[in-house]
C-alpha cells in the first residue's frame, strides 16, 4: 500500500503545479484516482467470482442492493 500512499502524493503534487497562477491540471490525480477505482473493481470481480463461481460480480452487486 506503500507504492499507492507515494503515488498518491506524487499525482496531488503534479495536480496542483501551477495552482496560484490558475494554471494547475486536475489531470495526474484524475488518472491515480481512476487506476485505484480500476484496481479496486478488479479486486472484487476476482472476490465474488470465487465466491459465486466466477461471472457473477453484476448479479452479487444487484442482489446486495435489493436486500440493503
Amino acid at each position: 500500500m506503500i507504492e499507492t500512499r507515494v503515488s498518491y502524493y506524487e499525482s496531488l503534487r503534479a495536480a496542483g503545479q501551477g495552482w496560484h497562477e490558475d494554471q494547475h491540471d486536475i489531470r495526474p490525480w484524475l488518472a491515480y484516482l481512476l487506476g485505484v477505482i480500476l484496481a479496486a473493481s478488479r479486486e472484487l470481480e476476482q472476490r465474488v467470482g470465487s465466491l459465486s463461481g466466477g461471472g457473477a460480480k453484476t448479479a452479487a452487486i444487484e442482489q446486495f442492493v435489493r436486500t440493503t
